[in-house]
């Protein structure tokens, strides 16, 4: 393999990364649940409601998991 095809293939890579991170920072922005009154629930919530709820933490590991933990959330659980 060339030079050149294996700079390129870095290039490639790098421009990868770079993009992957930054769509995790633009949808890591966004709130996870939005409710009809405006109130939202961001990432930072759910993350310390986490810390508070040690029994929901396995099974917010999934997307089920997570669904469950954030209705828990929603309707007061805690």
């Amino acid at each position: 393999m060339s030079s050149f095809a294996r700079n390129r293939r870095w290039i490639g890579a790098f421009i990868g990364g770079v993009l992957a991170v930054s769509v995790s920072m633009v949808s890591a922005a966004e709130p996870l649940v939005r409710f009809a009154n405006g109130e939202t629930i961001s990432q930072e919530d759910f993350s310390a409601y986490l810390t508070k709820r040690v029994d929901l933490r396995s099974s917010a590991r999934n997307v089920w998991g997570v669904e469950a933990a954030l209705r828990d959330m929603a309707l007061g659980g805690c």
